[in-house]
């Protein structure tokens, strides 16, 4: 058996380790380094880990672990939290899986990266959760691309569409929400799409130009005598959709994006909105009330209906989305120029009615559509040719939960000496982009690569 060893069990770090549990008994998670007392414990029952192998912090933690590759270790701490345990692990020859963004800063990004070519003198391995890239409409993409089905790929069309909802929580409210304390949005929730696209161009980037605004959540939308929280009576509660008592406690945004999914889990969110009261009377459905799963599961760890009051009377959660400290775009757009001549636009806005991704490619031989979300699916049409071809995969509904076991399953494999690990300086190039991108949306100018992959910042 290999043993791992989690830093940070919040949602992702709980997510991973409980994947883990599901598709193998050969890894399995046996120390913890969790500075809440309430996840410490409640992972660590979860996984059967004894208490004398739970730990406050990480650097408690490893010193009780052996050098070498056959230790593992998953880092899901917050985003300012990567570099130190990621150096540490990787120059003691661990396989570390950590997740992203590498840092947020490019000095914090260089670092990790140093670690990563010193380790292959000691083994171990580097694999930076960008999930994407792992998921099976992707991988095909890529294998259409491999095999010339489009000729020589000349641009591409990225689009992430944020749900509202998601918008709200984590970029408005949530630990996101500012970048000066987290990371620049397109870093924190891009990097996935911009991996994708060095990983389509198979090329680094080589200039961007790009524009940002933020256009709906901000202090001239306050309705007319809202409160600071949405829990000290809003007038127009009712009325709001980011109303955070029916947000969180009662999950109505999730509950009608999972209606529009198929399935018994689609038909379960339909009933649950027509007929609450009824809803939390049902032995399948009562463990739904209040609302415990994701975004309620980030915001206090008593899902209890008063301990999810208690978090928006008192954290950030309740806050009115108008009324908060957040800087982040809600809508950029950027053009990237790869040094192979592929050229790219890129596009995130988190006012999408549904949460996914939108990708056009057009090559010298055919033009590709993909989508990625509730609908999982993949069209080509090649030049010339009277009819198209489509393929469809199966979808996780909301989110990229298929992308995440995928990701699991291939650390597995690179755990178990099966699969090579991915190779670093892709996702490396991948969180430059990101900076480059950042930077050219604050000073209005193209900004040439070069000028993050050589400078001081």
């Amino acid at each position: 058996m290999l043993h791992v060893a989690l830093v940070g069990a919040g949602n992702r770090g709980r997510l991973y380790a409980d994947i883990l549990k599901q598709i193998t008994r050969d890894v399995r998670v046996t120390a913890i380094a969790e500075p809440r007392l309430a996840r410490r414990e409640q992972t660590a029952d979860r996984h059967g880990i004894s208490a004398a192998r739970q730990f406050e912090d990480w650097r408690s933690l490893f010193e009780t672990l052996p050098d070498g590759p056959e230790q593992a270790v998953i880092i899901a701490t917050g985003d300012r939290d990567h570099v130190d345990p990621a150096c540490v692990a990787l120059a003691r020859g661990h396989q570390v899986l950590l997740e992203k963004p590498i840092a947020p800063d490019v000095a914090g990004i260089r670092a990790v990266q140093a670690a990563t070519r010193e380790r292959a003198r000691r083994g171990g391995s580097l694999t930076v959760c960008h999930v994407l890239r792992y998921d099976p409409l992707f991988r095909y993409i890529r294998e259409v691309l491999e095999e010339g089905v489009l000729g020589r790929l000349l641009s591409v069309y990225h689009a992430e569409n944020v749900a509202w909802y998601h918008m709200a929580h984590s970029y408005v409210r949530g630990q996101w929400g500012n970048s000066r304390t987290s990371a620049p949005m397109i870093l924190a929730k891009s990097c996935h799409d911009l991996d994708l696209l060095c990983w389509f161009a198979r090329s680094n980037a080589a200039r961007v130009a790009a524009t940002a605004g933020q256009s709906v959540f901000t202090g001239e939308h306050v309705p007319a005598g809202a409160p600071e929280r949405c829990t000290d009576g809003c007038p127009v509660a009712e009325t709001c959709r980011y109303e955070a008592v029916r947000t969180y406690r009662d999950g109505v945004p999730i509950k009608q994006a999972l209606a529009h999914t198929g399935g018994l889990l689609g038909a379960a969110a339909r009933f649950a909105l027509r007929y609450p009261g009824v809803a939390r009377r049902l032995p399948l459905l009562a463990r739904y009330s209040p609302w415990s799963e994701w975004p309620t599961s980030t915001i206090t760890d008593d899902l209890s209906s008063e301990g999810i009051m208690h978090a928006l009377r008192t954290g950030p959660y309740g806050r009115c989305v108008y009324r908060c400290d957040n800087d982040q775009p809600d809508h950029l757009e950027a053009v990237i120029r790869f040094e192979s001549g592929v050229g790219a636009s890129f596009r995130m806005h988190g006012q999408s009615s549904e949460e996914g991704r939108t990708l056009r490619m057009d090559g010298t031989e055919g033009s590709l559509h993909a989508r990625f979300g509730d609908k999982h699916e993949v069209t080509i049409h090649r030049h010339g040719a009277k009819t198209s071809d489509t393929r469809r995969f199966r979808s996780a509904g909301i989110g990229h939960g298929t992308a995440d076991r995928a990701l699991m399953e291939t650390w597995v494999r690179i755990l178990t000496g099966r699969h090579p690990p991915e190779p670093p300086d892709l996702a490396v190039e991948s969180h430059l982009l990101a900076h480059a991108i950042h930077e050219s949306t604050q000073t209005g100018r193209a900004v040439s690569l070069s000028e993050i992959r050589d400078g001081d910042s």
